[in-house]
């Protein structure tokens, strides 16, 4: 049960926060130009807010519920702002498929890399000698 609780609440901090820079830039009323640093932040988002937190989660979970948790996190939070997509455009067209895998798969590599990184600073801490830390 802590697990889904764990999974429920960062699908809705993901799936929050990712939608951010598109209201920042519909607020600024340049919605209509270009915008490479909106790019930018946006895919900065994707790949290290999952880093960060998976690695923080590596610190503390095992490899199998730390790789179960982000999978399902990734995966749901896909398929919310596929949701947010779809109605903040206002017609039936949801995400076009290529932007969905790319999402998808920024998500899912920064929460590995962060998964990794987590998990190892946990081994090389449990394994230095004492009053080393």
């Amino acid at each position: 049960m802590r697990k889904l609780i764990g999974i429920a609440i960062r699908t809705v901090v993901v799936s929050a926060i990712l939608p951010a820079p598109f209201l920042l830039d519909e607020l600024t009323g340049t919605a209509d130009d270009a915008n490479i640093g909106l790019g930018i932040l946006l895919l900065a988002l994707l790949l290290f807010v999952p880093m960060i937190w998976a690695a923080l989660d590596g610190r503390r979970m095992k490899p199998m519920p730390l790789v179960v948790v982000w999978t399902a996190t990734v995966v749901l939070a896909t398929g919310v702002l596929i949701v947010i997509r779809a109605a903040w455009s206002g017609t039936a067209e949801a995400m076009e498929p290529d932007v969905a895998v790319m999402t998808l798969g920024l998500m899912a590599v920064g929460a590995f890399i962060g998964g990794l990184v987590g998990l190892t600073m946990r081994r090389s801490s449990a394994t230095s000698p004492p009053g080393q830390d």
